[in-house]
Protein backbone atom coordinates (compact mmCIF):
# COMPACT_ATOMS: atom_id res chain seq x y z
CA UNK A 1 0.00 0.00 0.00
CA UNK A 2 1.18 3.42 -0.60
CA UNK A 3 0.18 6.61 1.69
CA UNK A 4 0.38 10.01 1.28
CA UNK A 5 -1.23 12.91 1.92
CA UNK A 6 -3.45 15.63 0.41
CA UNK A 7 -4.73 18.66 2.09
CA UNK A 8 -8.68 19.84 2.56
CA UNK A 9 -10.04 23.04 2.12
CA UNK A 10 -13.18 23.56 2.78
CA UNK A 11 -14.45 19.83 2.60
CA UNK A 12 -12.37 19.03 -0.72
CA UNK A 13 -9.19 17.89 -1.99
CA UNK A 14 -6.92 17.78 -4.64
CA UNK A 15 -4.45 14.97 -5.33
CA UNK A 16 -2.46 14.31 -8.46
CA UNK A 17 0.11 11.42 -8.43
CA UNK A 18 2.28 9.37 -10.93
CA UNK A 19 2.54 5.69 -10.27
CA UNK A 20 5.72 3.37 -11.76
CA UNK A 21 3.61 0.00 -10.83
CA UNK A 22 0.44 -0.73 -9.69
CA UNK A 23 -0.86 0.36 -5.86
CA UNK A 24 -3.18 0.27 -3.59
CA UNK A 25 -3.24 3.99 -2.52
CA UNK A 26 -4.90 4.52 0.65
CA UNK A 27 -6.06 8.36 1.71
CA UNK A 28 -6.48 8.89 5.45
CA UNK A 29 -8.38 11.83 6.95
CA UNK A 30 -6.34 12.79 9.90
CA UNK A 31 -8.02 13.56 13.38
CA UNK A 32 -11.26 11.45 12.35
CA UNK A 33 -10.57 8.10 14.49
CA UNK A 34 -13.22 5.45 13.92
CA UNK A 35 -14.41 3.57 16.39
CA UNK A 36 -15.88 0.17 16.53
CA UNK A 37 -18.71 0.51 14.31
CA UNK A 38 -17.91 3.97 13.67
CA UNK A 39 -17.28 5.92 10.14
CA UNK A 40 -14.26 5.28 8.11
CA UNK A 41 -11.41 7.54 8.12
CA UNK A 42 -9.49 6.30 5.30
CA UNK A 43 -10.28 5.35 1.06
CA UNK A 44 -8.48 3.29 -0.71
CA UNK A 45 -7.56 3.12 -4.30
CA UNK A 46 -6.53 0.60 -7.44
CA UNK A 47 -4.00 3.02 -8.91
CA UNK A 48 -1.92 1.16 -12.61
CA UNK A 49 1.27 3.17 -14.21
CA UNK A 50 0.17 6.34 -15.62
CA UNK A 51 -1.50 9.53 -14.52
CA UNK A 52 -4.02 9.56 -11.68
CA UNK A 53 -5.91 13.17 -10.51
CA UNK A 54 -8.66 12.49 -7.88
CA UNK A 55 -11.24 15.11 -6.68
CA UNK A 56 -13.45 14.87 -3.88
CA UNK A 57 -14.72 15.30 -0.33
CA UNK A 58 -13.24 14.67 2.86
CA UNK A 59 -16.32 12.13 3.63
CA UNK A 60 -15.07 9.84 0.13
CA UNK A 61 -18.71 10.20 -1.10
CA UNK A 62 -18.15 12.01 -3.87
CA UNK A 63 -14.63 11.05 -4.88
CA UNK A 64 -13.64 11.10 -8.71
CA UNK A 65 -10.73 9.61 -10.16
CA UNK A 66 -9.83 10.00 -13.64
CA UNK A 67 -6.53 9.27 -15.83
CA UNK A 68 -4.51 6.44 -17.61
CA UNK A 69 -3.35 5.48 -13.88
CA UNK A 70 -7.16 4.67 -13.37
CA UNK A 71 -7.61 1.08 -15.17
CA UNK A 72 -8.64 -1.29 -12.51
CA UNK A 73 -10.02 1.17 -10.09
CA UNK A 74 -13.41 0.05 -11.44
CA UNK A 75 -13.24 -3.72 -10.44
CA UNK A 76 -11.28 -2.97 -7.69
CA UNK A 77 -13.91 -0.48 -6.31
CA UNK A 78 -16.45 -3.60 -6.87
CA UNK A 79 -14.46 -5.52 -4.83
CA UNK A 80 -14.49 -3.62 -1.90
CA UNK A 81 -18.12 -2.84 -1.78
CA UNK A 82 -18.47 -6.88 -1.63
CA UNK A 83 -15.93 -6.87 1.56
CA UNK A 84 -17.33 -3.98 3.19
CA UNK A 85 -20.52 -5.66 3.25
CA UNK A 86 -19.39 -8.18 5.77
CA UNK A 87 -17.47 -5.52 7.56
CA UNK A 88 -21.34 -4.16 8.33
CA UNK A 89 -22.20 -7.02 9.47
CA UNK A 90 -19.29 -7.14 11.56
CA UNK A 91 -20.21 -3.73 12.97
CA UNK A 92 -24.01 -5.00 13.62
CA UNK A 93 -23.37 -7.58 15.54
CA UNK A 94 -21.20 -6.12 17.93
CA UNK A 95 -23.36 -3.76 18.43
CA UNK A 96 -25.16 -6.26 20.23
CA UNK A 97 -22.62 -7.37 22.62
CA UNK A 98 -23.75 -6.05 25.79
CA UNK A 99 -21.46 -3.05 27.08
CA UNK A 100 -21.54 -4.49 30.58
CA UNK A 101 -19.41 -7.60 29.41
CA UNK A 102 -15.81 -7.43 31.11
CA UNK A 103 -12.85 -6.26 28.21
CA UNK A 104 -11.72 -9.63 27.89
CA UNK A 105 -14.96 -11.62 27.46
CA UNK A 106 -16.05 -8.45 24.96
CA UNK A 107 -12.70 -8.94 23.16
CA UNK A 108 -13.74 -12.41 22.64
CA UNK A 109 -17.70 -12.02 21.52
CA UNK A 110 -15.58 -9.77 18.94
CA UNK A 111 -13.25 -12.01 17.72
CA UNK A 112 -15.75 -14.45 17.30
CA UNK A 113 -18.09 -12.36 15.23
CA UNK A 114 -15.05 -11.79 13.13
CA UNK A 115 -14.54 -14.94 13.18
CA UNK A 116 -17.69 -16.44 12.05
CA UNK A 117 -18.35 -13.46 9.26
CA UNK A 118 -14.88 -13.16 7.72
CA UNK A 119 -15.02 -17.36 6.79
CA UNK A 120 -18.22 -16.65 4.87
CA UNK A 121 -16.63 -13.68 3.02
CA UNK A 122 -13.53 -15.69 2.46
CA UNK A 123 -15.85 -17.88 0.57
CA UNK A 124 -17.78 -15.65 -1.43
CA UNK A 125 -15.26 -12.98 -1.85
CA UNK A 126 -12.10 -14.02 -2.10
CA UNK A 127 -12.79 -17.70 -3.28
CA UNK A 128 -14.90 -16.35 -5.91
CA UNK A 129 -12.83 -13.31 -6.79
CA UNK A 130 -10.05 -15.65 -7.83
CA UNK A 131 -11.99 -18.48 -9.43
CA UNK A 132 -14.19 -15.99 -11.60
CA UNK A 133 -10.88 -13.45 -12.48
CA UNK A 134 -7.82 -15.90 -12.16
CA UNK A 135 -5.70 -13.53 -13.83
CA UNK A 136 -6.76 -10.44 -12.28
CA UNK A 137 -4.11 -8.16 -10.32
CA UNK A 138 -6.74 -8.06 -7.32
Amino acid sequence: MDFDSAKVVKGVFSFKKVTKEPIILTIEVKGKEPGRGGPRNYESFYLNPGEVKMTGSSQFKKTHVSGSGTIGNKDYRAYLDSVNYYISQINAINKAVPANLPKEAKEARYSKNMDSIFAVRDNRVFLKQIKENPNSLL
